[in-house]
């Protein structure tokens, strides 16, 4: 059930690419006791920041490639993993705590 609340399965997590929408628009579960922090950018570092470095080194290594081919092969593969990874661990990360957190008291 990635992308969707973690208490009915139905409404979407997120509001925009990684915005936390402020409730479920199906069961009204509100997000906001589920924070994050920096934890999915510290998982985002090893899942993707450690493979692109050593796709890059290898590639520079094998081949000797102009700076160039590194750019437009590298930068657009970093920010489409990042934005992938992120919204992947955003998403395990509020199931998680939904599962194994105890439910927040109301808020008035």
């Amino acid at each position: 059930m990635i992308g969707r609340c973690p208490k009915c399965g139905v409404g979407p997590l997120f509001s925009g690419v990684l915005k936390l929408s402020p409730r479920c628009a199906a069961c009204g579960l509100d997000f906001k006791p589920y924070d994050q922090g920096d934890g999915p950018a510290a998982f985002a570092i090893f899942f993707v920041a450690i493979p692109i470095m050593g796709g890059a080194l290898w590639l520079q290594n094998a081949f000797h490639p102009p700076l160039w081919v590194h750019v437009v092969l590298w930068l657009p593969a970093t920010f489409g993993l990042t934005i992938l990874i992120l919204r992947l661990i955003k998403s395990v990360l509020v199931q998680q705590q939904y599962t194994h957190l105890p439910p927040a008291p109301p808020v008035p």
